[in-house]
């Protein structure tokens, strides 16, 4: 499993991945990216698809639920987490298909949480593509 961590905060970046590191197998990878001009590169160049992504909402002078609108687009069976200190954006995620939205401050509630539905939601549409190709 190809798990991604869009975050510009350097302190958040890598207390999402130790978190991360918890709950993922031996064979998940996780990429962490400072910026979506990076994380874009690996999307569109390098056709990674992500199964989950952890994903700021603010990243400087980009806006994460941008970079949703596009991951929808070329990779629709991401499971998008969105992590944010910005309460906000609440209404305005909902543009974007998404799995869980999580408040900075309660990560360490809801984090378990999210991270669960997140792979419960791939693992599903993954067996379902799966089982469309053997009909």
């Amino acid at each position: 499993m190809l798990i991604g961590i869009v975050e510009d905060d350097v302190h958040c970046l890598e207390l999402l991945k130790i978190k991360l590191d918890a709950y993922k197998q031996e064979e998940d990878e996780i990429r962490c990216y400072r910026d979506s001009q990076s994380f874009d590169y690996d999307v569109i160049n390098q056709k990674l698809e992500f199964d989950i992504l952890l994903l700021d909402i603010e990243l400087g002078k980009e806006n994460g639920i941008d970079l949703a609108l596009k991951i929808n687009e070329v990779t629709p069976y991401t499971q998008i987490i969105y992590i944010t200190a910005y309460m906000q954006y609440v209404s305005d995620v909902y543009q974007s298909k998404h799995t869980y939205f999580i408040d900075k401050e309660k990560l360490d509630k809801y984090f378990p949480q999210a991270t669960e539905c997140g792979l419960f939601k791939r693992i599903k549409r993954k067996l379902c593509s799966i089982l469309k190709r053997k009909l």
